[in-house]
């Protein structure tokens, strides 16, 4: 999942990844009705030309988008979510560190996270066989080392 360089995320690539079945435009709408994000602060939409009906585009926040993703009612919504939980829970035990293995945790349908061949956690997001590390995935994996007090 692409990161903007100040940090935002696409709603029609999330929408993509994560597998919702919705047209685009009605799911997105219902999400910023539902959940009341704010644009300017949450979300920042355009109107971009398409060679006919101009269409509007969505850039969420980080911090939406995760939460946009925990709540999604797909495989990959459910990966995330136990993701996050297991991040959380090895962020708050002081003497625990990271399972060796997030898939362990988050089963086959945990596309991502994994542990690389030299045995270094990787936080990526796509299909399982993909092997390139995305930006949304390392400011992931970040954040979880700053949340355990690593540096």
């Amino acid at each position: 999942m692409p990161l903007t360089d100040d940090q935002k995320v696409d709603a029609r690539a999330l929408h993509g990844w994560l597998g919702i079945a919705t047209r685009f435009n009605d799911w997105i709408a219902k999400i910023m009705d539902d959940y009341g994000f704010e644009e300017g602060s949450d979300f920042y939409s355009n109107l971009s030309k398409t060679g006919g009906r101009p269409r509007k585009d969505y850039l969420l926040s980080l911090d939406v988008a995760k939460e946009i993703a925990m709540i999604g009612n797909t495989p990959k919504g459910k990966a995330t979510r136990r993701y996050f939980i297991a991040a959380e829970k090895a962020a708050a035990a002081p003497t625990s560190s990271a399972p060796s293995s997030w898939t362990a945790i988050l089963g086959s349908a945990a596309p991502m996270c994994c542990t690389s061949s030299t045995g270094q956690r990787t936080a990526r997001l796509g299909h399982t066989g993909s092997s390139k590390t995305t930006k949304f995935g390392k400011l992931i994996r970040s954040t979880l080392v700053s949340a355990r007090g690593g540096g």
